[in-house]
Formats: C-alpha cells, sequence, structure tokens
C-alpha cells in the first residue's frame, strides 16, 4: 500500500470539463447506434421469417416435384395410357359397360 501511494504521488489529477456540445454528440451518436441496432434487429427477424415460409413452400414444391416425376416415370405403360384415356378423354375399354344415367 506504502509502495503504492508513493507511486502516485508524482502525479497529480487535472478535472477536464469537456463541453455540452461534446456531450450532446456523443450522446445523439450513442442514440443513433441504439435506434440502428433495433431496426436491424428488427430486419433479422422478417427475414427470418421470410426464410421460415420459403423453406415450406420449397418442401412443398420438392414434393409435388416427386409425383410429377413418378408420373411421368409411368408414361409409355398400358396402363398409363388407360389411365390417360379414361381420366382426360373420358373414354373406357371396349369391354366395359358403361350406365348412363342423366
Amino acid at each position: 500500500m506504502r509502495r503504492l501511494k508513493q507511486f502516485f504521488q508524482n502525479y497529480r489529477l487535472v478535472r477536464q470539463y469537456t463541453s455540452p456540445l461534446l456531450k450532446a454528440a456523443v450522446f445523439s451518436a450513442v442514440a443513433l447506434c441504439t435506434v440502428t441496432l433495433l431496426a436491424l434487429g428488427l430486419s433479422i427477424q422478417e427475414k427470418e421469417t421470410e426464410l421460415a415460409l420459403l423453406q415450406e413452400q420449397t418442401a412443398a414444391l420438392a414434393l409435388e416435384n416427386a409425383e410429377l416425376q413418378a408420373r411421368v416415370d409411368a408414361l409409355g405403360t398400358a396402363e398409363s395410357y388407360r389411365q390417360i384415356a379414361a381420366e382426360e378423354l373420358g373414354l373406357v375399354d371396349p369391354d366395359t359397360i358403361v350406365f348412363v344415367t342423366d
């Protein structure tokens, strides 16, 4: 403790007062930084929500793509021709009995 007192005896504390303009400038800078950080935080939150929505859409499109690929792979078989003829053209096999009701 004594050494510490001797060390600081050679130094003198000088108090300097800052101007009110400098204090206002520093306060304004801090306030601006705070507002900017809050705005960036909200922007990040919005982008994360948008990302989650896009990921859901991507998953749905991937499922639809897989279904379409399965349909493309099934094309060229006799069964696929019958199914297309029946569903899209309204045709039936010659051996099929059709009952028409009005």
